[in-house]
C-alpha cells in the first residue's frame, strides 16, 4: 500500500478494509471489486464482470485451521466458539463496515469450499502459465 500511494507501483490487489480507509482518504482510486456483486460498503464501485473483465470474482477469504493432530473434543469446542462469535451481530455489523461478508460455516462445509478454490486458481495459474518468479 504504502509503495501504491508512493508512486512506486501502478496498481496493486488489496482487500476493502484495508483499501477503502486509503481511497476515501483521496490517497489512492479504487477501480473496481474482485467479487460477484458490488461491496455494500462501496455500492458506486463496479465488479470487473461489469467493467467487461471476465474471472476476477476472487476476493479474499478467512479461515481458522487447526494441526492435523488436533483432538476431535478440541475441535468442536473451537469450531463451536467461532461459530457463536461469527454469529453475533455486534461482530457481524463491524465486518460488514469494513466490507467483510461472514459466511459462517462449518469443517465440513469450509473444506468443500478450500477444495474448490484450490481446484479453481491451479487452473488459472495453467491458463495463464503463471511461474514464481
Amino acid at each position: 500500500m504504502q509503495a501504491l500511494i508512493g508512486g512506486e507501483v501502478d496498481l496493486m490487489f488489496d482487500t476493502l478494509s484495508s483499501g477503502m480507509p486509503q481511497a476515501l482518504a483521496g490517497r489512492i482510486r479504487s477501480l473496481a471489486v474482485a467479487s460477484a456483486v458490488r461491496a455494500p460498503v462501496a455500492p458506486d464501485l463496479p465488479t470487473f464482470e461489469e467493467l467487461k473483465v471476465s474471472g476476477l470474482d476472487g476476493g479474499p477469504w478467512f479461515a481458522l485451521f487447526a494441526p492435523k493432530e488436533t483432538p476431535p473434543s478440541i475441535l468442536k469446542v473451537l469450531s463451536e466458539s467461532v461459530h457463536k462469535s461469527l454469529g453475533s451481530s455486534v461482530i457481524a455489523k463491524r465486518l460488514a463496515g469494513q466490507g467483510i461478508a461472514v459466511i459462517n460455516q462449518g469443517p465440513v462445509e469450509l473444506a468443500s469450499f478450500q477444495k474448490q478454490e484450490i481446484a479453481r486458481w491451479a487452473e488459472n495459474v495453467k491458463r495463464f502459465n503463471i511461474k514464481v518468479d
